[in-house]
C-alpha cells in the first residue's frame, strides 16, 4: 500500500506501464478477428460474383464490397505488422545497475538511501519511456483497427444487400 504521494505515483506508473503493454496485445487480437471476418466476407463475395447472369447493380455492389475488403485487409495487415512493444529489461540489467550504484556511492554518507533513491528513479524513468513508446504504438494500431473496422462494416452492409437481393430474387 502506498505511503506517500510519490509511492502512489510509482504504483500508478507501474499499472499504466502494464496496461499499455496489455492494450497492444488486445489490439492484435482485434486485428486478427477483423482479418478472419475479411476472409469470410471475401469468400461470400467470391460466391456471389461467380453467379451466372448477375445483374449490373449487384456487380457494382460486389465491386464496392471487395474494394472495402481490400482497404480493411491492408489496414489490418499494417496493424498486425510486427512491432516491438517495449518491455521491462531483464532482471540482470537491474542487478548490474544496482551494483553500479552501490559501487558509485560506496563510502559516502547515506549511501544506501542514495542508492535506493537513484534506483527507484531509474525504474520510474524506464517505465515512463515504455509508457510513451507503447502508447504511441497502441494509438497507431487503434487508428488502423478503427479504419479496418469501418471498411469491414461497409463490406458487411454491401454483402447483406447482395444476399438480400439473392433471397428475394429467388423467392419471387
Amino acid at each position: 500500500m502506498p505511503n506517500t504521494p510519490a509511492d502512489s505515483i510509482r504504483e500508478l506508473t507501474k499499472r499504466v506501464d502494464e496496461l499499455n503493454y496489455a492494450v497492444g496485445e488486445t489490439l492484435d487480437v482485434k486485428s486478427s478477428i477483423i482479418l478472419v471476418v475479411i476472409t469470410l466476407l471475401g469468400t461470400v463475395s467470391g460466391g456471389i460474383v461467380a453467379t451466372a447472369n448477375l445483374p449490373a447493380t449487384i456487380k457494382l455492389v460486389q465491386s464496392a464490397a471487395v474494394l472495402a475488403l481490400v482497404v480493411a485487409g491492408v489496414l489490418t495487415l499494417i496493424a498486425l505488422w510486427p512491432r516491438e512493444f517495449s518491455i521491462p529489461p531483464r532482471p540482470e540489467r537491474h542487478w548490474d545497475y544496482l551494483n553500479g550504484l552501490e559501487q558509485y556511492y560506496a563510502g559516502e554518507p547515506h549511501a544506501e538511501q542514495r542508492v535506493v533513491a537513484d534506483f527507484d528513479a531509474e525504474l520510474e524513468r524506464l517505465a515512463r519511456e515504455r509508457i510513451i513508446c507503447n502508447n504511441q504504438l497502441a494509438s497507431k494500431k487503434t487508428k488502423l483497427n478503427s479504419g479496418a473496422f469501418y471498411a469491414t462494416a461497409v463490406a458487411v452492409t454491401l454483402e447483406l444487400v447482395s444476399l438480400s437481393w439473392f433471397a428475394f430474387a429467388h423467392l419471387f
